[in-house]
């Protein structure tokens, strides 16, 4: 029996390959047709192999598409001299090797003080569409993070100085009204912009929607945070 893998095997075993692939900033990717290996997952014999060069800022979401008819190739490639390419399988190696475990709720939650806005554009791109995106307001609301601005626009805009602090601690929160973004503070001395939001209760809503909502209402300093127990 046969199997189709979203990665050149044997990166990223397990159930989500193209989600790691983006989350770790991959630049090549693939497909991989092997072996399948009674109670065994991902680790069969290397039938066919095609590489796939990842796009800038593309979301798994959108890769996965775009490796579905690759696969689909693939495989209709191996059928078509299926003998030849069984007796010339070669077995995984033993370097290289990753893993892609399934990913529950919990990784969809942003640490503003440890997260870059690098580390965080790549997780949004990771997990948009699959998991909430999400992080708490002062009150531990919980906030679902949608639109997010592309980490080298958000680096033009001089938020440091537009938002009125000295070096604003991560967690921070600014509305900027010419863009109409959220704009929060990140590690590094980094800042992650989203176009809307949507608080626990709400439905989406725009950045303007919520600043008038939200940020406008708490009590300074406005830090986003850690769920409140």
């Amino acid at each position: 029996m046969l199997n189709i893998h979203g990665s050149l095997l044997p990166r990223w075993r397990g159930a989500a390959p193209v989600n790691y692939a983006v989350l770790n900033a991959d630049a090549i990717t693939g497909i991989t047709v092997m072996r399948i290996k009674p109670k065994k997952f991902d680790v069969g014999d290397i039938v066919c192999q095609m590489e796939y060069r990842i796009p800038d800022r593309i979301t798994a979401k959108e890769l996965k598409h775009r490796l579905a008819p690759i696969g689909a190739q693939l495989l209709w490639k191996c059928l078509l001299d299926l003998d030849n390419h069984l007796n010339n399988a070669k077995p995984q190696p033993n370097e290289g090797i990753t893993y892609a475990p399934k990913f529950d709720d919990t990784y969809g939650l942003i640490e503003w003080s440890t997260m870059t806005a690098t580390d965080i554009d790549r997780r949004f791109r990771a997990f948009d569409g699959f998991i909430d995106v999400y992080t708490h307001w002062t009150d531990g609301t919980r906030v679902r993070l949608h639109d997010m601005v592309s980490p080298e626009v958000v680096s033009t805009l001089e938020l440091d100085r537009l938002c009125g602090r000295r070096e604003p601690s991560p967690g921070f929160v600014y509305y900027h009204k010419k863009r109409r973004i959220v704009c929060v503070k990140c590690a590094a001395n980094t800042w992650s912009a989203f176009g809307s939001l949507a608080p626990k209760g709400h439905k989406q809503i725009s950045a303007h929607q919520f600043n008038n909502g939200f940020i406008k209402r708490a009590v300074n300093p406005l830090v986003l945070g850690q769920q409140m127990t």
